[in-house]
Parts: structure tokens; sequence; C-alpha cells
């Protein structure tokens, strides 16, 4: 799985974060790739790329879509530190 670590850019930690959540699903699953990638509504290879932690091949709202297909939700939150525009 992905490790996430604080100083990467947001953009990298959220992805890795929706990666981690759908390799948790198909591991507990027990499906083999081809039946979770079809779940999933996306292909082997791109089921393969989430799961080898290849951010770089995957877009936020690619994840979100294969999370949204077995009815998972995703929330995001949006920090507003004190600071003058």
């Amino acid at each position: 799985m992905n490790t996430v670590d604080s100083r990467q850019p947001d953009n990298l930690r959220i992805r890795a974060e929706l990666m981690n959540e759908i390799a948790r699903l198909y591991y507990e699953s027990g499906l083999s790739g081809r039946e979770m990638a079809k779940r999933l509504g996306t292909t082997g290879p791109r089921l393969s790329d989430v799961l080898n932690g290849r951010v770089e091949k995957c877009t936020v709202d690619r994840l979100i879509k294969m999370l949204a297909a077995v009815g998972r939700r995703v929330c995001l939150s949006v920090d507003r530190p004190d600071l003058e525009l």
C-alpha cells in the first residue's frame, strides 16, 4: 500500500489515500483482479496501477469514480488557516 507523507503535495496525498482505500477493498474482497476491476468500472491494467502505487497514473477524479462504483462516498475537507489574502 502507499504511505502518505505529510510533506507531499496535497494532490499526491489525496490520490495515495484513495488508492489505499481501493487496495484495501480489493485485498479484503477476495475477488480476482478482473472481477474487482469490473466492479470498480475500470480495467485490469488500471487496477494494477492502483495496487502497485503508481500515483502518477491515477487522477483524483478517476479514483473517486472507482470508489463510487462500489458504493463508497468520498468526503473532502479544506483547512482554512487564519491568513489574510
